[in-house]
């Protein structure tokens, strides 16, 4: 899962939502020196990434990538879940995707000073808005585009969005068990009944 998912799972708790967005962002070392809730949210967001990498929707939607993106094809199944939960947003919230959106960047937001990496990055996330971003293929585009940055292989990335949109309806099927199983696994791992 992507940033998305990550807010959404942790949103009834802002300290934990944080956590959860910049788990990508800190080291080890650097997570001790954060508020408890917010290592929580670290913990979390590692610990849903390891459920994720193993669970049996993931084998099916990383196969779609694989022959094209080798090793990349897990972290474009994390992209493609944030594409199918902001298309399916107000099936799993009554609230809209834009005022997520919003809620969690006054969150980041109230949590300044932001780490460092975080820091530089959150400027751009929040202007240009990529959680709500993330329903649209030219959304998904952007986010491949900033991922590919990131990637040492020369792989284009961006040729993944044509093929979460051509599998979307399989998509949506699919996200619906996963989720449900990522929601229970949250629950079970902050012991939450």
């Amino acid at each position: 899962m992507n940033y998305l998912a990550h807010a959404f799972l942790a949103s009834f708790d802002d300290e934990l939502m944080v956590g959860g967005l910049l788990a990508d962002f800190v080291t080890g070392l650097q997570a001790r020196s954060l508020k408890p809730n917010v290592q929580l949210g670290v913990k979390l967001h590692h610990h849903l990434d390891r459920f994720t990498d193993c669970h049996s929707v993931t084998k099916i939607v990383t196969s779609w990538f694989r022959p094209q993106f080798a090793r990349y094809a897990v972290v474009l199944s994390d992209v493609a879940y944030d594409y199918a939960l902001a298309n399916q947003f107000s099936a799993w919230t009554s609230t809209p995707l834009s005022d997520f959106a919003r809620q969690v960047y006054a969150s980041l937001e109230a949590s300044q000073p932001l780490p460092e990496r975080m820091a530089r990055v959150f400027p751009y996330m929040k202007n240009q808005d990529w959680l709500s971003s993330y329903a649209d293929i030219r959304g998904i585009e952007s986010a491949l585009n900033r991922m590919q940055r990131r990637v040492s292989k020369p792989v284009r990335l961006v040729n993944a969005a044509p093929i979460m949109l051509q599998r979307s309806a399989e998509l949506t099927d699919l996200f619906e068990t996963f989720f449900t199983d990522v929601q229970a696994e949250t629950r079970r791992f902050l012991q939450i009944d």
